[in-house]
């Protein structure tokens, strides 16, 4: 996905800087999802309807 980041101060998750600084030093930025709750383990570890 390709976002202009020029204009913008902040993202929703990221850090823009370090956004920022990967892309200068890499060339891409990888941003994975946020690890899983603990206490929403559990809810999905009881409910054998899912």
């Amino acid at each position: 996905m390709m976002v202009n980041l020029d204009k913008r101060e902040k993202l929703a998750i990221a850090d823009i800087n370090k956004v920022r600084e990967n892309l200068k030093n890499d060339g891409f930025y990888l941003q994975l999802p946020p690890a899983p709750d603990a206490a929403l383990q559990h809810i999905r570890q009881k409910n054998t309807k899912l």
